[in-house]
């Protein structure tokens, strides 16, 4: 799955002159911050069950599918590198998922949608279409492990996807409103003061997310294959914990050292850039 994954990657780094230079670069870092910490606050739904953000369609409506597909790729690879979550053989699906099929399926289904009828709801529809297609990739490489039925999964994982993929709607339309006038032209050192802000912001919410299991790891519990997970990778700060810090604090400081990674990945690039216009998907603001 990682060779598969390479592909639309290399597609998207080699064709970098088309999309990549200095006012798109500050965007995918704060982008890259604001969904990583985002995707930390997960939220309950029914029957003890929780969701997270997955931000495909934001970083894709905001970015286009390149950068939006490098974003998202990063933020599930530090996740798994550095936190152990998602886990090392479980990268490259992971990253198939959730960046590849939740960022095609997003751009392709709001670049549609949006001829036909207003931004807002195509966003939404975008958000949530972006969920339940990634929770269906994810459902056809599970049925193909042979450890539960195709019937019994799909029926598991799109059922919970379907309440998963409101939040995301809803997350999506309200991060948009707020960063759409912000981010159209936006220095580093102004999307770095943006992330510190959204790290505060979710610091003081990280206590209040759901503890409860997330669709995935339900659906795998009540269909007895939770347990056939294997670990082969100690990370450094598993499960978004610093050792050597207080309890209280232990989650807030991973958090931001995880935005931090996301955001210094792209600032780092940034003087490297070109500094000509980069053509991307447009929103009015007065939609």
């Amino acid at each position: 799955m990682l060779l598969v994954c390479a592909i639309p990657l290399v597609w998207a780094v080699v064709g970098y002159k088309k999309w990549m230079n200095k006012e798109i670069l500050p965007k995918m870092a704060l982008l890259s911050a604001i969904i990583f910490l985002l995707q930390m606050l997960n939220f309950p739904i029914a029957s003890g069950t929780s969701g997270h953000f997955l931000g495909a369609a934001l970083a894709a409506i905001l970015l286009g599918p390149e950068a939006a597909l490098i974003v998202i790729a990063l933020v599930v690879s530090t996740q798994a590198i550095v936190f152990g979550d998602g886990g090392m053989l479980a990268l490259g699906v992971n990253v198939f998922n959730m960046a590849v099929v939740g960022v095609f399926s997003a751009h392709f289904s709001y670049k549609f949608l949006t001829n036909r009828f207003g931004e807002r709801f195509s966003a939404f529809v975008a958000s949530w279409l972006s969920i339940v297609m990634a929770s269906a990739s994810a459902s056809m490489l599970l049925a193909m492990s042979g450890h539960a039925s195709a019937a019994a999964i799909f029926g598991g994982m799109l059922s919970v996807h379907a309440i998963i993929g409101i939040g995301e709607g809803l997350i999506s339309l309200g991060a948009i409103a707020l960063l759409l006038n912000r981010v159209n032209s936006i220095s580093i050192s102004k999307a770095g003061i943006y992330a510190v802000i959204a790290f505060a912001v979710a610091a003081l919410a990280i206590p209040f997310a759901s503890s409860s299991p997330d669709g995935m790891e339900k659906v795998s519990i009540n269909l007895g294959f939770y347990g056939a997970a294997v670990s082969i990778y100690d990370a450094p700060l598993s499960d978004y914990s610093v050792s050597f810090l207080p309890e209280a604090i232990s989650a807030a400081a991973a958090g931001g050292i995880g935005a931090l990674i996301c955001f210094g990945a792209f600032a780092f690039l940034t003087p490297f850039a070109r500094i000509s216009p980069v053509k991307q998907l447009e929103i009015k603001s007065g939609e």
